[in-house]
């Protein structure tokens, strides 16, 4: 991988890429706690289609904890760049003051991928068969884990920029 200087605009659009991608993450994870947390908007769902919401509600679950851990791969797999934390930190050249913090950050997002590493990869990214036929829930993490990560990577974003 060669670093990029942190100062070039191939530099600056993959900033600008991960920080519309955190944007993205935040309003997805916005529109699941709307939906699926607050009591009125859950009664109303219930009255009117049910079953759509339940769908709906495991949909948008599976997707979110699936983005969280793809934002949080290791920076290369088989020799292939992915588009990660670790990426971001990596492949650009960073102030050592900068890129000191980015790490401490990466670490603290790194923690809240640990919830969700082994419903990534025998749930979500594919069907583990023993694990699918269990009916086990996976992902689950304690409450506030979720906003705690989103902040770190707006974390990120900002120091970034």
């Amino acid at each position: 991988m060669v670093k990029i200087k942190y100062n070039e605009k191939e530099a600056s659009d993959m900033v600008r890429a991960f920080c519309d991608y955190v944007f993205w993450l935040r309003s997805v994870h916005y529109a699941c706690k709307q939906l699926f947390e607050d009591k009125n908007a859950h009664i109303l769902m219930e009255k009117t289609a049910k079953s759509f919401f339940v769908d709906f509600n495991k949909i948008i679950i599976e997707y979110l904890l699936l983005e969280f851990t793809k934002i949080t791969d290791p920076a290369t797999t088989y020799g292939k760049e992915n588009f990660t934390v670790n990426n971001i930190i990596e492949s650009i050249d960073w102030p050592k003051n900068i890129e000191k913090e980015l790490c401490i950050i990466g670490c603290e997002t790194e923690k809240f991928r640990c919830y969700l590493k082994t419903a990534r990869n025998e749930l979500l990214a594919h069907y583990n068969k023993k694990t699918f036929l269990s009916n086990k829930t996976l992902g689950i993490f304690p409450s506030g884990e979720d906003e705690k990560f989103l902040n770190s990577l707006e974390e990120m974003c900002q120091l970034m920029h």
